[in-house]
């Protein structure tokens, strides 16, 4: 059994030598400085970005994430298809449930890197896990009620950094002219 698992993980890690990784492209300026605001969380200040990141721009990790990402399509795929005949029509699943499936549409509807398919998987079989097993469902239910949506919603900090994904997020656009128009402004200034 290890040695399939060690099979598998080194097929995972391979990663030609000098390919430059979306990281080394965000960090191309070098880290300025990192901030511990009082009300919690990091920033990140970068080199030639005129927003902050917010978080902790930290490669090493960043890697190590990208390692067991790489595992995640394999695996809900395999979910997915063991799942697939019990799966019933959205409008049949309970209230909250169906939000869940709504707020992953939209979600899967704005995505553009190819990883539709896999969210709709995902989005499939959290449903179905949901719909199916009321302990989850509760604990879920309760839990995610008490969310605070504002504190979801991208601030410019991050829009600015999503704005190279290949993603659509509301706003995008305008966000991006307004980038565009301060990017102009200073050149004019200099």
């Amino acid at each position: 059994m290890n040695f399939i698992i060690k099979k598998i993980l080194k097929r995972f890690t391979k990663r030609p030598l000098g390919e430059e990784t979306s990281m080394d492209q965000r960090l191309w300026g070098g880290i300025g400085m990192v901030e511990f605001p009082k009300d919690g969380g990091i920033l990140t200040y970068v080199h030639g970005h005129d927003y902050p990141f917010r978080g902790l721009l930290d490669k090493d990790i960043v890697n190590a994430i990208g390692v067991s990402k790489r595992m995640i399509p394999v695996t809900i795929d395999w979910m997915w298809k063991s799942m697939e005949k019990h799966m019933k029509p959205v409008d049949k699943y309970c209230e909250a449930v169906r939000e869940i499936h709504r707020v992953f549409t939209i979600m899967i509807d704005e995505e553009g890197s190819g990883l539709e398919k896999m969210f709709g998987q995902i989005r499939d079989v959290i449903c179905l896990y949901l719909e199916y097993d009321d302990a989850y469902r509760f604990r879920f239910q309760a839990a995610f009620s008490q969310l605070d949506p504002t504190k979801l919603k991208l601030t410019e900090e991050d829009m600015y950094w999503a704005l190279p994904k290949p993603f659509n997020f509301p706003g995008k656009k305008e966000f991006a002219r307004k980038i565009a128009e301060e990017e102009k402004a200073k050149k004019e200034q200099n």
